[in-house]
């Protein structure tokens, strides 16, 4: 109802001020109805545990929204690249960028069927253009499929083998966003180890949410050529 809404407007309108960002109307809208999509079906399913929209934008959403500043600064303001959400799950990070950022190309890869229906059922519901819900596993997409600016995933897997998985995806010098809790020193160097191949560490971004929590990270990576 409208308490809601302006519930999740009051959520929404601190993090946009902190991280410089601006959302229309519209795009505040389409965010909430996915959101109330996400609950909806989540009812049926076990997409989510929350309980209300507002813990679905916060940590979900909000942290799609983190990503945005970053993908700014690496495209210079380019507003037309193609993103693929790997492991989508319910597509809190590409669909809160797409909606975001409309200008972008995005593929929403999952393999999970139920996972896959709402997703393809959400893109349709909020006539999101320019999006496209594969189901697959990553590991099995092939080009064209696989010839993407970036790539993001949140919890795919331990981040070595997620590198595995998505550096074949990207185009060279395209970019790798993972979404990581803190990491400790020693998982650091692994990963430092392990980007020596594909995937050179170019940046680890630390973010937290209007009135604290715990810090997150986002490592942006890019390809070799």
């Amino acid at each position: 109802g409208a308490a809601g809404r302006v519930m999740f407007r009051e959520f929404l309108k601190p993090a946009l001020e902190q991280w410089d960002l601006s959302l229309t109307g519209l795009q505040a809208e389409q965010l909430e109805a996915y959101a109330q999509a996400v609950l909806d079906y989540g009812k049926k399913t076990n997409l989510t545990s929350a309980k209300n929209k507002s813990q679905i934008l916060r940590p979900h959403l909000l942290d799609g929204l983190a990503c945005l500043p970053v993908l700014k600064s690496i495209f210079a303001g380019r507003a037309e690249f193609r993103l693929a959400d790997v492991g989508a799950g319910a597509g809190f990070m590409g669909i809160t960028l797409k909606i975001s950022q409309p200008q972008m190309h995005l593929t929403l890869v999952e393999s999970a069927y139920r996972k896959f229906q709402f997703l393809s059922n959400v893109v349709a519901e909020l006539k999101l253009a320019g999006c496209r819900v594969l189901w697959k596993r990553a590991e099995d997409l092939r080009p064209p499929d696989a010839d993407f600016d970036a790539v993001v995933e949140r919890a795919l897997s331990p981040l070595p083998r997620a590198m595995d998985t998505c550096a074949p995806l990207l185009r060279p010098e395209g970019f790798f966003l993972a979404y990581q809790s803190r990491l400790s020193e020693e998982a650091m160097q692994e990963i430092r180890r392990h980007s020596l191949h594909s995937l050179e560490l170019k940046e680890i971004k630390n973010y937290a949410f209007p009135g604290g929590g715990t810090s997150r990270q986002l490592l942006v990576f890019q390809k070799r050529i």
